[in-house]
């Protein structure tokens, strides 16, 4: 399962990325904290391009198909960061700000959606099934460590395909990905302009053990 559309993509390097990566920001507080944002942004550049009414003042310098450069798409971000999802320093955002923030652009775009951050682990899935079903992103949430939310002691690991293979690349926290595509028992996401997979198991593991499935969960769209 799959989303049906060309995902977001980025110019100006070796070779285009996979989605956003707020590491490319020239701004160092969108860098550490930025990968909320980076999310939304992509979700709405995909629903613009692959949904009709959803074309807005804020992403009309972003092109109908094909990598967006780099300057014109963090021009984007830090106009959607000012109206709708402020990041704040050095903890980011939290997914039920980055929900207000979404609808209140839909709001204010006329576009009959409605974005709700999920609470329960036990739906996960199926939600994630059913945005995907419907050709929309899914922004997931690795929530901090709880309760001692500053520690990193445990982590959720992102994989590489290499053939038949998932090889570990990276391990994170109090990260945002945007999942893609679901492939059995393993979530295929952006992060960082870059594929990786998620181990489903895993991450529920994480939300119930290590975190909240408060903190650790996702975004909810829907038509109103």
């Amino acid at each position: 399962m799959e989303l049906k559309h060309e995902y977001v993509s980025l110019g100006g390097g070796a070779r285009p990325t996979y989605g956003g990566s707020q590491m490319l920001s020239p701004r160092k507080i969108i860098q550490k904290c930025g990968c909320g944002p980076v999310a939304v942004a992509d979700i709405l550049i995909y629903l613009r391009r692959s949904r009709e009414g959803c074309d807005t003042p804020l992403l009309r310098s972003i092109p109908a198909s094909g990598p967006a450069e780099r300057p014109v798409y963090f021009d984007m971000l830090n106009r959607l960061c000012r109206r709708y999802t402020p990041v704040l320093y050095p903890i980011g955002t939290n997914g039920v700000f980055l929900a207000a923030g979404m609808n209140a652009y839909f709001r204010r775009n006329k576009i009959r959606l409605r974005a709700t951050w999920c609470w329960g682990i036990k739906k996960l899935r199926q939600r994630i099934e059913t945005m995907l079903e419907i050709d929309l992103p899914v922004i997931l949430a690795i929530g901090p460590n709880f309760p001692f939310m500053s520690s990193n002691k445990h982590k959720v690991a992102l994989y590489v395909k290499a053939g038949d293979r998932m090889i570990q690349k990276a391990k994170v926290n109090a990260h945002y990905v945007t999942v893609t595509g679901m492939e059995g028992e393993w979530l295929r996401v952006s992060s960082w302009g870059a594929e990786f997979y998620i181990n489903i198991d895993e991450y529920e593991r994480y939300a119930r053990k290590h975190s909240l499935p408060l903190f650790t969960n996702v975004m909810l769209v829907r038509q109103k």
